[in-house]
């Protein structure tokens, strides 16, 4: 078997073959418990590394991962890139060396002084040379979402954001801090995912869409999905994409969550069966009629006891896996979690 992995994923054997004894070690009791995947963190090395950084999207542009801190203002107005390389290189070799990424400038307005209640970017994407942003605002009148569209240069040497493409998304239930968490362009339309669809507290849940200059088109149907959704892959050739699905303990009663439909459909793994943390990934497709839910089981975390990471960001890595990053809780952590054996997701 490992001789397989070697085979499928030589770039990766040293952690793959780590990886796997571990699943094969779990399914031992499958009868008991599905099957939870362990991270493999990547250190990170310059002002990247530190909390504050709080990211709160991963995004590729050709072949840079573009990290978005939720104020690239405390880091003089810049993004964080990392070219696919150094993530390859890492991965392949199993050191513990880090990675640095490095600061990518975003000529920006003070948005503090445009939007009451700034309270930074949420999400990131890209089509061809146009970046589409989100961003969460919570004054006296309540949150409100944005979507605001820009350029990146010749050469990738800077992002320009227009002011006058600022876009308001108005949120979907009344919950304090909660807004248009993610997006996902697909069929040349921007669409904006909403962080709360959970059956109790949103009960007519839709992606708001755009066009790609920036203009609002309506809305479509989204399922019902209990806890946070914070970030997605992009769409595939099926147009199916990867959200990360989590809960803070703490927001738990927030939430109104009793019964999860997916937990008593698919089942939880072990860490999972003695921890109110949610971490998973969820597989949505865009169809004609709305999002829906694949059959696909979700892809549980094994978590970490005694603590919740909370998960802000999400890209596929080629074909063998997922890159996430947490924002500043329990701190930063950019890592790399591996598709299941014999399964390309």
């Amino acid at each position: 078997m490992i001789e397989l992995v070697k085979q499928k994923h030589s770039l990766f054997f040293p952690l793959w073959v780590i990886l796997f004894s571990f699943v094969l070690c779990q399914q031992t009791d499958i009868k008991q418990f599905v099957e939870e995947i362990p991270i493999v963190p990547i250190p990170l090395d310059g002002p990247a590394a530190e909390s504050r950084a709080e990211f709160s999207g991963l995004a590729w542009f050709g072949e840079y991962l573009i990290m978005l801190p939720q104020y690239p203002e405390r880091y003089g107005n810049h993004f964080f890139i990392i070219h696919q390389d150094s993530l390859r290189g890492f991965l392949q070799s199993g050191s513990s060396s880090t990675v640095t990424p490095t600061p990518l400038p975003v000529n920006m307005p003070d948005f503090s002084s445009i939007i009451p209640g700034y309270e930074g970017f949420e999400a990131i994407d890209f089509y061809h040379d146009r970046v589409f942003i989100t961003i969460e605002s919570e004054a006296g009148s309540g949150v409100m979402g944005y979507l605001i569209t820009g350029t990146v240069s010749p050469g990738f040497t800077d992002i320009d954001l227009d002011v006058n493409s600022l876009r308001k998304i108005p949120p979907q239930t009344h919950l304090p801090n909660f807004s248009e968490e993610s997006l996902i362009i697909v069929d040349n339309t921007v669409c904006t995912i909403y962080e709360i669809n959970s059956s109790e507290l949103n009960k007519h849940s839709v992606m708001h869409t755009f066009s790609i200059d920036g203009n609002s088109s309506g809305t479509i149907p989204f399922p019902s999905i209990e806890y946070r959704i914070t970030d997605t892959t992009r769409p595939d050739h099926n147009n199916r994409f990867w959200v990360i699905n989590y809960l803070w303990p703490g927001d738990g009663d927030d939430l109104n969550v009793v019964e999860d439909p997916l937990f008593q459909k698919y089942g939880k793994g072990s860490s999972h069966s003695s921890s109110k943390t949610v971490e998973r990934l969820i597989q949505l497709e865009y169809t004609s009629n709305g999002i829906i839910l694949t059959e696909s089981p979700p892809i549980l975390l094994q978590l970490e006891k005694g603590q919740s990471r909370n998960w802000e960001g999400i890209v596929r890595f080629q074909d063998v896996g997922f890159l996430l990053v947490t924002d500043k809780y329990p701190k930063t952590i950019l890592a790399f979690v591996p598709y299941a054996m014999n399964d390309q997701r």
